[in-house]
C-alpha cells in the first residue's frame, strides 16, 4: 500500500524509499490494487514517466496484464497519460525486440559469418509465437497518436504487438521509410505519415483490408513516380492503394548509383579500378590522366546489387555540371589525398555543396588514398582522421557516415570499404523498394541497346514497354523511375526535341558537356563558343543532333545562345569566361568616380557557402531578360558588367568569403516625373520603353534574379544568408577605398512597411538616407504612388494570410478600387525573420508583375501606397468571384447559362494567353475559382 500512495502521489523520491523497503521486489512490483492495477499500470495511468522509467528500471513486468486484462500501454493511453509516457513504454517493448534481433543476429554470424542486417531478422521474430506472447497482449490499444514526437524510425514493438491498432498518427517526424511488417496491422483503418521524409511506401499497405484513409502530405515520395502522385492528389487513398496493389507483381531493385567526388590528382579513378577491374594488385593504376567530365561505369558487388559507378573530374571546370547528376537516391564516396594536408584536398567545399543540394539523409564516407606513402604512419592516420572529426562534426555534416583509408597500391582497406559500401546498400531504401518485374525485363533491354546506342525516341520507349506488357500509360511511371534512379536521363521539356529524347546511356551525355567544357580543345575563348567550330568539336556526333545537342547544353545551364550584333549564332559558356578580372574593360564603362547626373546603389549578399556554378546560372538569367546585355569584354568567371538601356549594374562575387556585391549605376531621380500607369487593352509594359520608369528597373531584375536563383536551387541557403544595402551617401562622397555604411536590408523593408522613408547613416539622427535612394526596389519608386489623402477607405471586404483587402474610392475621380493591405507580424522571440521578409518579397514580386500587365482579362494595377502602410491599389470587380457564383447559383441559372459558362472559359483563356506571350513568359500557378472575377 505504501508502493502504490507513492506511485499515485508521483514523487520519485518517495518510490525509491518505497522500493527500497522491499524485501521481495519483484513480488511487489507484481502486485495489484484494489481494481488489479500493479504499480507500473498506475504510473502508466497517471502519466507519471519519471516513475514510469524507475518501475521499468527496477524490473517491473511491461507484459503482465491488469486483473481485467488491460495492457500497461493501454492503461496510458486510454487514461490520457502523456506522450513522453507513451513512448517510453513503447520504446521498453520496442528494446527487448531489438535485443532479440541482435541475439539471433549474433548467432547467424556465429553460423555464417555474415554480419549484415537483414529483414529475414523481422520475419523470424513474427513467426516466433513464444517470443510475441513473452511482449504481452495489447488488444486494447486501438488508437496511438505519436505525431511530432522526433520519431526516425517507427519503434518496432508497434509492428510487432499492436496488431489491433485502427488508427496510427505517426506524423510530423523524421520518418524514411515504413517497413513492410505493417502488413502486420491487420484492423488498421486510419494511418497518418504526413510531413515526414518518407520516400516510398510499401505495397504491403494495399492489403490491409480495413485501411480507408492515408495521409502523405509533406513527403518527398521520391520513390513514387510523379505521374502517380498527381493521381493520388486527384483520387485520394483509392488511387494511392490501387498503384500499390499494381507492384504486387513486383520484385526488388537492385541498381544504386556510387559516385565518387574530389579534387583533381588525390586518386578516385585508381580507386574505381580497385572495385571495377579484375586485376592483379598493381595492373588497376595504369595511366592515371585526370578524368575528363564524368565517367560512368557498372560494378556488379553481388548478386543483391549492382552500383553505376560515376567518376567525376576533379578539375574546377567541371564543378558546375556536376550538380546535375547529384542526386538524393546515390551514395557518395568522397576522396581525399591522406598523405598530403587535408585543405588541399578541398573537402569542405564538397561537405558544404553536399549539404546544401542533397538532404540529410543521403549517405557520405570519406576515403583516403596513399595509405601506403610513407607519411601515412598509424600516428598520422589517427591525427588526421582526429583532425577531421573536429573540423567536420556530425552535427554539421549529418550526411558523413565513416571515415576510412585505402591505398589502391596494395588494396590495404579496399576489402573494408567494399563491406561498408555493402552494408550501405542493404541499408539503402533503394534496396528496399519494390517494382514490378517488367520493369527489370525493361532494364535488361536498355542494357543491351546501350552497346549500340546511345539515345533512343521516346516512340521506341514506349513500343519496348508495350512489348513486356506494361499498360498504355503506365510507361510513363517506368520512364520517371528509370531517370529517377540514373538509368536512363529523359527531360520532359517544353521543346519537342528533348521531349522525344531518351538517352539511355549516360554517359553519352557526360561526353556531350565535356565535349565543350573541356582541356582538349580551345574553341571556348573568353566564355564564348561560336558555332561555327560546332562541326569539328561534334564530328563524332550526327549533324541533325546539334540543335539537340545544344538544348541539352542550355537545359544543364552550360552554355546559352548568345548571338553577336550581327546576329551570327554562338553560345555564351560562362563557366569558361576568363578567371582575372578585366579592368581596363570595365574601366570604360564602370569609372571610378560616379558621373555627373548619374547615382548608384547597390546590394550585398553574405552567404554561408556557395557553390562554384553559382555565378554561371546568374549570368544565364541575366542574359535571358530581354534588352539586358552583358558589356563587351566586361565579364569574368566571378562577375560582370551589364547594361539595360542606360543604366550599368556591376556583379562581382568573392569566390573565398562568399560575399556577393552588386551595384548599380542610373541617371539621377531628381526632377523626373513618376511613369503613368497605361490603359486596358494594350500590350505588357516593355522592359525597352525610353521613360523614366527604366531609371529603376535594372537593380530590380538583378536583385529578383538572384532571390530566385536561391529559391530553385539554393533552399538552404535562404535562411542563413545575410543581405545588406550599403549607404548611398557615403558611395557618392567617400573615396572608394572606403567602404561604405551598411543597412541591413531587413530594416529597410521594416522603414518602408512602417511607412517611414529614411533611415540614418551610422545611426546618426542628423545624416538621413532617402530609403529610395539606397534601395529604390524596395520602395517601388518606378511604379505610381497614390498619396494617402487621395484616397477613402469605405469597409472592410476580405481577409487572407497576406493582410486585409478595403473597398476604397480615389476621391479625384470617384473610381471604386480594392485596397489590398500588406500586414507583417514582426517576429517574436520564436519566429523567423525570413517569414517577415518572405511575406514583402511575395508582396514585391505580385506588384511588380502586374504593374507591367495591362490586358482586359487581368485586373489593372492602378499604383501603391506607402503611407500608412504598404498597400496596393487595383481594380474593384463589384460582382465577386467565380467561387461564390458557383456556390450560390445552379447550372440551370440563367446567370450560369451555357453561354454565360463558354463566355467566361473564353476571358480566362484569353487572360492565361497573355500572360504565355510575354516576354519572358509569367506562369500564374494558382489558377482557381477564388481567383476568377
Amino acid at each position: 500500500s505504501g508502493l502504490f500512495k507513492a506511485v499515485s502521489g508521483g514523487k520519485v523520491k518517495s518510490v525509491v524509499v518505497q522500493l527500497s523497503s522491499c524485501k521481495n521486489l519483484p513480488e511487489a512490483l507484481s502486485a495489484q490494487d484494489a481494481r488489479g492495477f500493479t504499480a507500473l499500470h498506475l504510473a502508466a495511468k497517471r502519466g507519471h514517466t519519471a516513475v514510469v522509467e524507475l518501475l521499468l528500471d527496477r524490473g517491473a513486468n511491461l507484459a503482465l496484464p491488469s486483473a481485467d486484462g488491460q495492457s500497461v500501454l493501454g492503461v496510458a493511453i486510454n487514461g490520457k497519460a502523456k506522450r513522453a509516457t507513451i513512448l517510453m513504454l513503447i520504446n521498453a517493448i520496442s528494446a527487448k525486440i531489438v535485443a532479440e534481433r541482435l541475439k539471433n543476429r549474433t548467432a547467424r554470424q556465429q553460423e555464417t559469418g555474415d554480419d549484415f542486417y537483414d529483414e529475414e531478422e523481422e520475419e523470424e521474430l513474427a513467426d516466433d509465437e513464444a517470443f510475441l506472447q513473452s511482449l504481452g497482449y495489447y488488444g486494447d490499444v486501438t488508437v496511438l497518436e505519436l505525431g511530432g514526437c522526433g520519431l526516425n524510425e517507427v519503434p518496432a514493438a508497434i509492428f510487432a504487438c499492436l496488431h489491433s491498432l485502427r488508427k496510427l498518427d505517426v506524423s510530423k517526424n523524421t520518418l524514411v521509410r515504413i517497413s513492410p511488417q505493417i502488413r502486420h496491422l491487420k484492423e488498421l483503418k486510419e494511418l497518418n505519415l504526413a510531413n515526414n521524409l518518407i520516400e516510398y511506401l510499401p505495397s504491403e499497405l494495399a492489403f490491409l483490408p480495413h485501411l480507408k484513409k492515408v495521409k502523405i502530405v509533406g513527403n518527398p515520395l521520391t520513390g513514387i513516380p510523379k505521374s502517380v502522385r498527381w493521381e493520388f492528389i486527384s483520387g485520394g487513398t483509392k488511387a494511392l492503394l490501387s498503384y500499390l496493389r499494381s507492384l504486387r507483381r513486383e520484385t526488388a531493385w537492385k541498381h544504386i548509383k556510387l559516385m565518387f567526388l574530389g579534387q583533381e590528382g588525390v586518386g578516385k579513378t585508381s580507386l574505381v579500378r580497385c572495385f571495377t577491374k579484375s586485376r592483379g594488385p598493381e595492373d588497376h593504376l595504369g595511366d592515371t590522366v585526370s578524368t575528363n567530365g564524368i565517367d560512368v561505369e557498372e560494378w556488379e558487388l553481388d548478386s543483391s546489387v549492382t552500383f553505376s559507378v560515376w567518376d567525376f573530374g576533379g578539375q574546377e571546370v567541371f564543378y558546375p555540371t556536376h550538380q546535375f547528376f547529384l542526386t538524393n537516391r546515390s551514395i557518395y564516396i568522397l576522396v581525399f589525398n591522406m598523405s598530403k594536408d587535408i585543405t588541399e584536398s578541398r573537402l569542405e567545399y564538397w561537405l558544404k555543396k553536399i549539404k546544401t543540394m542533397l538532404s540529410q539523409n543521403t549517405k557520405v564516407y570519406l576515403v583516403g588514398t596513399h595509405g601506403d606513402h610513407p607519411r601515412c604512419t598509424e600516428e598520422h592516420i589517427n591525427q588526421t582522421i582526429a583532425t577531421m572529426m573536429k573540423k567536420y562534426p556530425k552535427y554539421r555534416y549529418p550526411q558523413i557516415e565513416d571515415i576510412l583509408i585505402v591505398s589502391c597500391r596494395t588494396r590495404k582497406g579496399i576489402s573494408e570499404l567494399k563491406k561498408v559500401l555493402r552494408a550501405a546498400a542493404r541499408q539503402h531504401p533503394l534496396l528496399s523498394m519494390k517494382v514490378p518485374k517488367s520493369y527489370l525485363k525493361l532494364q535488361e533491354m536498355i542494357v543491351q541497346r546501350r552497346m549500340k546506342e546511345n539515345y533512343i525516341s521516346l516512340e521506341n520507349f514506349q513500343e519496348a514497354a508495350a512489348k513486356l506488357a506494361i499498360p498504355k500509360g503506365r510507361e510513363v511511371r517506368a520512364l520517371e523511375f528509370f531517370h529517377d534512379v540514373g538509368l536512363i536521363c529523359h527531360f520532359n521539356d517544353d521543346t519537342n526535341e528533348l521531349r522525344n529524347l531518351v538517352v539511355i546511356n549516360p554517359q553519352w551525355l557526360a561526353n556531350v558537356m565535356s565535349s565543350v567544357i573541356t582541356f582538349t580543345h580551345n574553341f571556348v575563348r573568353n566564355g564564348v563558343l561560336d558555332h561555327s567550330h560546332l562541326p569539328t568539336i561534334w564530328k563524332g556526333y550526327d549533324e541533325k543532333m546539334h540543335a539537340t545537342l545544344l538544348r541539352l547544353l542550355q537545359k544543364f545551364e552550360v552554355a546559352y545562345p548568345y548571338p553577336d550584333k550581327e546576329g551570327h549564332p554562338r553560345s555564351i559558356v560562362p563557366c569558361l569566361l576568363p578567371d582575372a578580372k578585366p579592368w581596363n574593360a570595365i574601366k570604360e564603362v564602370w569609372p571610378a568616380k560616379i558621373p555627373s547626373g548619374f547615382q548608384q546603389c547597390g546590394r550585398e549578399y553574405q552567404f554561408e557557402f556557395v557553390p562554384l556554378g553559382f555565378f554561371s546560372r546568374l549570368i544565364m538569367r541575366i542574359i535571358c531578360v530581354p534588352d539586358i546585355e552583358l558589356v563587351a569584354d566586361a565579364s569574368w568567371r566571378d562577375g560582370c558588367v551589364a547594361r539595360l538601356g542606360v543604366q550599368y549594374a556591376m556583379m562581382e562575387l568573392n569566390p573565398v568569403t562568399y560575399l556577393l556585391k552588386i551595384s548599380v549605376r542610373m541617371r539621377d531621380q531628381s526632377g523626373l516625373e513618376m511613369p503613368q500607369s497605361q490603359g486596358r487593352g494594350g500590350s505588357a509594359r516593355s522592359a525597352t520603353d525610353e521613360s523614366t520608369s527604366k531609371s529603376r528597373l535594372l537593380i530590380r531584375i538583378v536583385i529578383a534574379l538572384i532571390e530566385d536563383l536561391l529559391q530553385y536551387y539554393y533552399p538552404t541557403l535562404i535562411e542563413s544568408t545575410r543581405r545588406s544595402v550599403p549607404c548611398s551617401h557615403c558611395i557618392e562622397e567617400s573615396s572608394v577605398l572606403v567602404d561604405p555604411y551598411m543597412f541591413s536590408f531587413e530594416e529597410c523593408v521594416r522603414r518602408v512597411q512602417k511607412g517611414v522613408p529614411f533611415v540614418y547613416c551610422c545611426g546618426i539622427p542628423d545624416r538621413p538616407v532617402s530609403i529610395s535612394a539606397l534601395a529604390p526596389d524596395v520602395t517601388f519608386s518606378e511604379l505610381p504612388t497614390i498619396p494617402e489623402s487621395e484616397l477613402e477607405i469605405t469597409k472592410m471586404i476580405g481577409e487572407g494570410g497576406f493582410g486585409k483587402v478595403y473597398l476604397g474610392l480615389i476621391s479625384d475621380k470617384k473610381i471604386p478600387v480594392a485596397v489590398k493591405e500588406l500586414h507583417i507580424d514582426p517576429p517574436d522571440e520564436f519566429g523567423s525573420k525570413s517569414e517577415e521578409l518572405e511575406k514583402f518579397q511575395e508582396f514585391q514580386r505580385e506588384v511588380y508583375i502586374m504593374s507591367c500587365l495591362s490586358h482586359e482579362n487581368l485586373v489593372r494595377l492602378y499604383g501603391i501606397m506607402l503611407r500608412p502602410s504598404l498597400r496596393m491599389i487595383m481594380e474593384f470587380i463589384a460582382d465577386g468571384d467565380l467561387y461564390h457564383l458557383l456556390r450560390k447559383k445552379t447550372f440551370d441559372d440563367p446567370q450560369l447559362s451555357l453561354p454565360i459558362r463558354l463566355k467566361i472559359a473564353y476571358d480566362v483563356a484569353c487572360g492565361m494567353t497573355y500572360l504565355h506571350g510575354v516576354n519572358p513568359p509569367i506562369v500564374h500557378c494558382d489558377l482557381r475559382s477564388p481567383n476568377v472575377f
